[in-house]
């Protein structure tokens, strides 16, 4: 009768030890709401108020820092292209190309929104807000305010807001960047 209970004892701790180490008070598993991951690679378009400026873009990031902004609206911006990465800013036109200082309007605004959505992947889930699945947070360019909106599940963003620069950004249709790599190998596949 004795040994009964000792093995009904080892029995109960087994489990308790087993309970304790499952973490059982984390939930059942895949019940955790999804968070966007913000580190991504993605294209998206671009509808740009900056004061009187009403233009329109694709953006695309690369990787953190590394940006390329392509307008095509309005009609003098057409064509042209800012790219941001670790060496500066960079305009291209067609074939011309040149580096350029972040100090006039049209150079700013790759500056503002590259630098805002570049904080979201180290935003802490305190330090936003969370409403009907869109998350919003304020973050700082320059020490003036910078509000992002974006789908919480997906990540998508929304919108970019920066009162001081007069800058209002809505974006739609994002969507990821597959990596391809290029290569001069060939292949020759023969049958027997």
């Amino acid at each position: 009768m004795k040994k009964a209970f000792v093995k009904v004892g080892k029995i109960l701790i087994c489990g308790a030890v087993t309970a304790t180490m499952c973490g059982c008070s984390a939930g059942l598993p895949f019940t955790a709401p999804k968070t966007a991951d913000f580190d991504t690679r993605y294209s998206v378009n671009a509808d740009i108020t900056c004061g009187d400026l009403k233009a329109s873009a694709e953006i695309k990031r690369t990787g953190s820092g590394s940006w390329k902004f392509c307008f095509n609206e309005p009609k003098q911006l057409s064509g042209l292209t800012l790219s941001l990465n670790e060496d500066g800013l960079t305009a291209g036109l067609g074939a011309l190309s040149f580096n350029v200082e972040p100090n006039e309007v049209y150079t700013m605004i790759p500056d503002i929104i590259s630098a805002a959505v570049d904080t979201l992947p180290e935003i802490k889930e305190g330090s936003l807000s969370e409403e009907d699945g869109i998350i919003t947070l304020t973050t700082q360019f320059s020490e003036k305010p910078v509000t992002i909106t974006a789908a919480k599940d997906t990540g998508e963003l929304i919108s970019l807001k920066c009162p001081y620069y007069k800058l209002a950004v809505y974006f739609s249709g994002q969507t990821e960047l597959v990596e391809t790599v290029e290569t001069d190998e060939l292949v020759l596949i023969t049958q027997d």
